[in-house]
């Protein structure tokens, strides 16, 4: 049986968060929880979860990691395009290549944003989506700038010494689950 996601009233855009990283998880919850114009519906460690999330509360937008157990972000895209149309889908992913990004696209997602670059693409393709709510562009100076990154400690002591007022930048690297086993929620 198919569902629709109910229409949106201009004001909030209904979100629910799928990825099996936590720490990634977490940031994505906390970051649609202080956006303003959107409401977190809900979060899942994998696409199964994910399914029975969208099932039960239709959210409007769907930010859903490509490689997830059980069911991976494509196969649950497709499902949702069956069962759940209206239901908007962002892939987020840390493979942003080109061959990927066209898959995703032509599996019927509606945005595809690299994990290395949700800091300056989430505000604007949400805005962009959604254009009727209360979300506007970035560049209007009304919405947080991007997912809030980690800031280098300033002024700090750790036994004795001072902490650099800005961390060394290093080459990103993608950090495996912190789950423990058999409990992909926590």
């Amino acid at each position: 049986m198919k569902t629709e996601t109910g229409s949106n009233n201009g004001c909030t855009v209904t979100v629910v968060v799928a990825e099996d990283n936590r720490p990634i998880r977490e940031l994505l919850r906390n970051y649609i929880k202080i956006l303003p114009g959107a409401k977190l519906l809900g979060a899942a460690a994998d696409g199964c979860k994910a399914l029975e999330i969208v099932a039960a509360k239709h959210p409007q937008l769907l930010l859903m990691d490509l490689n997830m157990p059980g069911i991976n972000g494509l196969q649950a895209l497709a499902l949702i395009r069956e069962y759940h149309p209206a239901t908007r889908v962002f892939i987020v992913s840390a493979d942003d290549s080109d061959a990927v990004k066209a898959t995703c696209l032509a599996q019927g997602a509606d945005r595809f944003i690299s994990k290395f670059a949700l800091h300056n693409e989430l505000n604007e393709a949400i805005a962009e989506v959604f254009p009727g709510t209360a979300l506007r562009a970035r560049r209007n100076g009304e919405l947080p700038d991007g997912p809030p990154r980690k800031r280098a400690a300033t002024g700090r002591r750790i036994n004795g010494e001072r902490l650099p007022a800005q961390a060394p930048r290093t080459a990103s690297v993608a950090m495996p689950p912190l789950e423990p086993p058999g409990d992909p929620e926590r």
